[in-house]
């Protein structure tokens, strides 16, 4: 369950519509690529129970694996890739 406190944000949205309210015409995005290696979940025993924490970075349910990683068994070794809204991938270089 969602905690009713925590709000995700875009800040790429906040950041052009305050660029935009200030009256800046330059506008500089940000990018921070995050490499993840791991193609499996990580277990973590809380008493009894298992958690299964997403270690690829790609699950919509951070920080729990929702089996996303999936995606990732057929990457190649030494390649970089990035992963689009619509679920594909692109090769990419850094």
């Amino acid at each position: 369950m969602a905690n009713p406190g925590i709000q995700k944000v875009n800040l790429e949205y906040y950041f052009l519509k305050i660029s935009y309210i200030c009256g800046i015409i330059d506008v500089v995005l940000m990018v921070r690529y995050v490499i993840k290696e791991g193609k499996g979940p990580m277990e973590v025993k809380v008493g009894n129970d298992s958690k299964w924490i997403c270690m690829c970075g790609l699950s919509q349910n951070q920080p729990f694996c929702d089996g996303a990683h999936k995606k990732t068994l057929n990457e190649e070794d030494g390649k970089v890739y990035k992963y689009n809204n619509d679920g594909t991938r692109t090769e990419i270089q850094i």
